[in-house]
């Protein structure tokens, strides 16, 4: 039996979903997705689920979020005095705003708290910290 290994062009139809059972992205009712297994092109965890499978093999599996989109850092969780963001940005609690480092690199944050002195901004990205749940079929496999 064949299957599918790093290197490998695999066509896969997905679907990630949050443990509640909310879907984040999809291709049912579109067309399945082509990629070469261990580029990179998805995240460690959706890759090496498929990994070992072979055509019209279907998969439910739990991906950590260490393998997804990482846990949350809280060393990009700020403190940030009120007084240094410009007046002409709204604050807003989950707003997304964009700040300018030191070193001029523009790193974008999330709003996650107001207080009278400071602001909580977050640095994390929108998912990190959450386990996902992944069911994948394998549709086509063109070992390379």
């Amino acid at each position: 039996m064949i299957t599918a290994n790093p290197g490998d062009s695999v066509t896969v139809h997905y679907t990630l979903t949050f443990r509640d059972g909310t879907i984040l992205a999809t291709t049912r009712n579109q067309d399945p997705i082509t990629f070469v297994l261990g580029k990179k092109t998805f995240f460690k965890g959706f890759e090496k689920a498929i990994e070992g499978m072979s055509i019209n093999q279907l998969k439910k599996t739990t991906i950590a979020a260490k393998n997804a989109f990482g846990e949350k850092d809280s060393s990009l969780i700020l403190d940030y005095p009120r007084e240094k963001i410009p007046g002409h940005i709204l604050l807003e609690e989950g707003k997304k705003i964009e700040i300018t480092q030191e070193d001029g690199t523009v790193i974008v944050v999330k709003i996650d708290k107001i207080e009278d002195d400071k602001v909580i901004l977050n640095g994390n990205p929108e998912l990190a910290g959450q386990d996902l749940q992944l069911s994948v079929e394998l549709v086509d496999l063109s070992i390379e």
